[in-house]
């Protein structure tokens, strides 16, 4: 028993000699916060952002260090000069400690709403609107009163209405498209059709004019050889007159 009540105080004992650097280290946690805070107000967010970064190696857990941290980098990333592969960086450090904070809101509502709030401007500004509605909806959910999620919902809504519009407009110009071009192509596969046709039928009349010529002249010939043959047979028949009235006399 005695020994049970030694140990409790021992540990007991450790304990309150811990508190001193646990005192120490949420001081210089703070510190760190509070400059980063100055640093970020005057628009110096690499300054802020590594004064957040040492607070969060003397507080892996402190979910200020971590959101204004994570802020600090959306900043970052938002401002020119910033290359390409950097940028992505900082968006990808930004958005996942956003969400890591959006993440515990039930032990710290208020910052889970800012840390959604923050993630719904991401997608928003990226015209991702039904991710940015999903955020917003969050938010208000950690913070019923933030009118500014409120409105900046109503906006991301009204955004997705139209980009659905604008899809359903450029498919139906699409589709309209479509039809044209099959009309088109049925217009000239008529046309085709009658140009054929037509052919056929000059082509007919064409052979009916030359049989009707060939007929003409056949017939032609025929009353030009009967025209013959009547005169040919005329005049054998004046011959014979003839002889036969040579042998008369007249008296």
């Amino acid at each position: 028993m005695n020994r049970i009540i030694i140990t409790i105080i021992s540990l007991l004992s450790l304990a309150i000699a811990a508190l001193p650097a646990y005192a120490e280290s949420t001081r210089k946690e703070r510190r760190l916060i509070s400059e980063g805070n100055r640093l970020y107000k005057e628009g110096k967010f690499k300054e802020a952002s590594k004064q957040y970064q040492m607070a969060v190696a003397v507080n892996p857990q402190s979910p200020e260090a971590r959101f204004n941290l994570a802020l600090s980098h959306l900043k970052l990333a938002a401002q020119p000069g910033v290359d390409e592969k950097q940028r992505e960086q900082l968006m990808k450090s930004g958005t996942e400690g956003m969400s890591a904070i959006a993440g515990v809101g039930a032990s710290n509502p208020k910052l889970a709403s800012y840390a959604a709030y923050n993630l719904g401007n991401v997608a928003f500004n990226a015209q991702q609107y039904p991710e940015a509605i999903q955020c917003y909806k969050q938010a208000l959910r950690f913070n019923p009163d933030d009118d500014t999620a409120r409105r900046n919902l109503r906006i991301a809504q009204k955004k997705l209405q139209d980009q659905n519009k604008d899809k359903n407009k450029d498919q139906n110009k699409d589709q309209n498209k479509d039809k044209d071009n099959k009309d088109k192509d049925q217009n000239n596969q008529n046309k085709d059709q009658n140009q054929n046709k037509d052919k056929n039928e000059n082509q007919q009349k064409d052979n009916s004019m030359s049989n009707n010529t060939a007929e003409q002249i056949l017939k032609a010939m025929e009353n030009k050889e009967n025209a013959t043959r009547t005169r040919v047979n005329a005049a054998g028949q004046g011959k014979e007159a003839a002889g036969k009235n040579g042998g008369r006399k007249n008296w």
